[in-house]
């Protein structure tokens, strides 16, 4: 607070203006995050899987972007999500209880929840930087690292999203479960 005090109004100015940025600041960096997942996942797809770029989510061919598939939200929040007024949310949640589909959460470092809604498996923030924050990140405390770590932070969601779709085992339990699930 002495800061204020002692430097000045102009002081003051230049902190609330840079302040008043930070959501264009965010929304930079992210870009430019997205940008590079963008430039990685336009070619390396495997050729079941689709993607929409501006959602940031990955589900199979023939089943759309509302079926079972996997999420990364606000940049921070990797999940498998399903739209639940399209599939059946308690088919798939009692599919994924079972030992045949358990598989699905060793796809996961950790899992932080599990069906909330339409998010069957959660893993929150969980990203690491060598920084105080690592493991649990949100999605004001990660945007620096889209805009100065944006490589390393691109190739660990790229990591985390191909343990699932280069997974030949996963991909033809989402197929079947979206099958299953469908209304």
């Amino acid at each position: 607070m002495r800061l204020f005090e002692n430097e000045g109004y102009d002081t003051w100015v230049s902190f609330y203006e840079l302040a008043n940025q930070k959501e264009n600041l965010k929304n930079l960096w992210f870009a430019k995050l997205n940008s590079k997942l963008i430039e990685y996942f336009s070619s390396n797809l495997p050729k079941e899987w689709r993607w929409q770029e501006n959602r940031i989510v990955w589900y199979l061919e023939g089943h759309g972007p509302e079926s079972l598939g996997v999420w990364l939200e606000q940049y921070h929040k990797f999940s498998i999500w399903v739209n639940e007024s399209v599939y059946d949310g308690n088919k798939i949640k009692d599919l994924l209880n079972t030992t045949e589909y358990s598989d699905l959460s060793n796809c996961f470092e950790r899992i932080d929840k599990r069906f909330d809604a339409g998010y069957k498996i959660v893993e929150l923030g969980n990203f690491n930087f060598n920084t105080e924050f690592d493991g649990r990140y949100d999605h004001d405390s990660i945007a620096w690292h889209a805009g100065v770590n944006t490589e390393s932070y691109a190739n660990q969601i790229i990591e985390k999203v191909e343990r699932i779709i280069k997974n030949e085992v996963a991909t033809e339990m989402f197929k079947r479960i979206n099958q299953e699930a469908k209304k």
